[in-house]
């Protein structure tokens, strides 16, 4: 059995991997917008279209991470495969910013995506398994800084990437410089990783857990159709371990189908959000110090005020609710986390409203929609990824993780459909306000039927 000290050290050789990971990601997710539109010269719309077709397939990829690693090659191996294919798309991204090469770039994206996604649900699970025997407290710490590592890796990156490709590289703005250390910085991450390969705890696979699975979910099938008379008897091989579990399964399921409605509103910071900021002023006088800020910087305020935030909330604001009977359980939070994002949405969009009436106003007016933006990811992120590890059977871990992952993709998905759909295209109104105020209303929708479809649960 490992000595504290040492679980303590992969530990952080873990949490230390995921800031860089974070960074290089969120990096690349912060400039993306801005590079397809003045590198590339491509409009809005499809701007908004890629960005979220890359965010789209990373979370669609952690289904398919999910279940290599539980099915087939364990979370280890899992991790360091699509760290490769991962690193491959950095260099070529890093090759389509010297030369303009559109289907370079697809490419590059398609291979980033699939990498991080193939990681997402891995690393995490991965770290809750070496915290064996572990109190829940324990697990929750566990959580609670490993999610501060994804926010200080992305706060770095959405920090210092802007300014990078604002330097000037033979009279182009040199999106290079910042690739280039996005793709170091990956690289670290790896290092990181391998250095406690010795020390690590690694749980084989399950390889008859894809097959179980399956049959499964075909006799479930069956049964729905009234076809029972088929399966009476296939039922019997399945074990009631699967059974149970993938029961569980299939619960969790249905109350992370509603999160998808968070995602779809949090993830236009990274193309909605940008284009309003790109119509405000972002040069400020500070001591008669002139200073620019960058629209795409300003998602950093997201993630400084989450690394401020959550030991204020886990010290103070849950156990104030705590002790009045209220945010007791985890689909409390998350109801209450979806309802101040549609509230940040909502004041995003009054101010979009009055831009376009020709009120030119600083960059520093979008605080406030961030700052609620900020509690509305902790009610829900951070409890969702405690709510997927507690309520998850052993065996599947990094299936409900990539579960929850995909709530993601389908969110962004949503998002591409809006830009290319166009819904109040007919009323005149500027594509931003379009996207924002059909979200909210689906997300309204959505709050409401999560609700009435949740509360039955006693989770």
């Amino acid at each position: 059995m490992k000595g504290k000290k040492e679980k303590k050290n992969i530990l952080f050789l873990i949490i230390l991997n995921e800031f860089c990971e974070r960074y290089c990601f969120y990096s690349i997710k912060s400039i993306l917008f801005t590079f397809l539109i003045e590198q590339y010269k491509l409009t809005v719309p499809k701007s908004t279209f890629l960005v979220h077709m890359f965010v789209f397939i990373s979370y669609l990829f952690g289904v398919v991470g999910g279940i290599v690693a539980d099915g087939f090659l364990g979370r280890y191996k899992t991790i360091i495969y699509f760290n490769l294919l991962y690193l491959l798309g950095n260099l070529f991204l890093l090759l389509s910013s010297y030369h303009v090469n559109l289907l370079m770039l697809i490419l590059s994206l398609i291979f980033i995506s699939i990498g991080t996604g193939g990681l997402k649900p891995c690393i995490s699970a991965f770290g809750g398994d070496q915290l064996i025997n572990a109190t829940k407290s324990k697990v929750e710490g566990f959580f609670s800084v490993f999610y501060f590592s994804i926010n200080a890796g992305s706060l770095f990156g959405i920090l210092l990437t802007p300014i990078l490709s604002k330097y000037n590289c033979l009279s182009e703005k040199c999106f290079s410089s910042a690739f280039k250390i996005s793709t170091l910085i990956h690289s670290l991450s790896i290092v990181l990783f391998l250095v406690g390969s010795m020390n690590y705890t690694k749980k084989s696979p399950d390889k008859q857990f894809i097959v179980r699975l399956w049959k499964y979910l075909r006799i479930k099938y069956l049964e729905n159709k009234g076809d029972s008379s088929h399966n009476k008897n296939e039922i019997e091989i399945i074990c009631p371990e699967t059974q149970r579990d993938v029961n569980s399964v299939i619960n969790i399921f249905k109350i992370f189908f509603f999160v998808a409605f968070f995602w779809m509103l949090n993830d236009q910071h990274s193309s909605n959000w940008i284009d309003q900021g790109n119509q405000m002023r972002n040069t400020f006088y500070i001591f008669n110090y002139k200073f620019t800020l960058y629209p795409s910087q300003m998602a950093a305020v997201n993630a400084f005020s989450i690394i401020l935030m959550i030991p204020l909330f886990v010290n103070y604001v849950y156990p104030f609710f705590n002790a009045r009977k209220m945010l007791l359980k985890p689909l409390e939070k998350m109801y209450l986390g979806l309802a101040m994002t549609i509230i940040s949405f909502v004041v995003s969009t009054f101010l979009q409203i009055f831009i376009d009436l020709g009120y030119k106003f600083s960059l520093l007016m979008q605080i406030p929609q961030y700052l609620l933006l900020t509690i509305g990811e902790i009610l829900m992120s951070i409890t969702g990824l405690q709510f997927a590890y507690s309520n998850s059977p052993e065996s599947m871990k990094s299936l409900v993780f990539s579960g929850w992952l995909l709530t993601t993709a389908l969110g962004n998905f949503y998002i591409m459909v809006l830009s290319i759909v166009n819904p109040f295209k007919l009323f005149n109104l500027s594509f931003t306000i379009q996207t924002q105020i059909f979200s909210c209303l689906i997300s309204v929708l959505g709050l409401y039927w999560m609700i009435l479809t949740c509360r039955k649960y006693e989770i």
